[in-house]
């Protein structure tokens, strides 16, 4: 299914205050913070949840602990990114 920009963004499956949920487009912002050379302790939680709302609901009380599962994902998509270098986690 593609979205009104017409790409078609990936959905993935994380842990968020242990529940499985689905979020679509984290490859994209996660690709996005890296060109922008963004750290995961650079990121601040309204920051996270400006871009991942853009595709995702994200219930009010629930805002902490998205932002905790989003840090967490990002330090493993930059560990596993070549072009991170081992300074980006």
């Amino acid at each position: 299914m593609k979205c009104s920009c017409g790409s078609n963004p990936s959905v993935q499956q994380i842990m968020v205050g242990g529940s499985q949920v689905g979020m679509v487009g984290l490859d994209d912002i996660f690709r996005s913070w890296l060109e922008a050379g963004k750290k995961v302790q650079d990121l601040a939680n309204e920051q996270i949840l400006q871009a991942i709302r853009k595709g995702n609901y994200i219930a009010p009380r629930s805002e902490d602990e998205y932002a905790e599962a989003i840090k967490a994902r990002y330090a493993a998509f930059c560990e596993k990114s070549p072009s991170a270098g081992p300074s980006s986690s």
